[in-house]
């Protein structure tokens, strides 16, 4: 399944550099493996199901709202939130 918002995705989960990503294959890698994990485990049903809309069904913020019957602020914020415990914990591994 290809990602609309791969590149965003990346620059809000890893902070590597586009730069670094040829010296960092590695971690890219580690990351690359990593993210389905934390996504599992480490959000909220809510938090995985507007990441799985917005990310990988390649739906925007309204839509997402919609299919979950919840308004559009409320998406924003859950896809900050689970940016941000995502980000927390992939910088373990970084």
């Amino acid at each position: 399944m290809q990602l609309v918002h791969s590149l965003e995705l990346m620059d809000k989960f890893c902070p590597v550099s586009y730069d670094e990503i040829n010296s960092n294959e590695e971690r890219l890698s580690l990351v690359k493996q990593a993210l389905p994990k934390v996504i599992e485990n480490r959000l909220s049903k809510r938090q995985k199901e507007c990441v799985r809309l917005y990310y990988f069904e390649n739906m925007n913020m309204e839509q997402t709202a919609a299919a979950l019957g919840i308004e559009r602020s409320s998406v924003s914020r859950t896809l900050k939130r689970a940016r941000d415990r995502i980000k927390i914990s992939l910088e373990y591994l970084i």
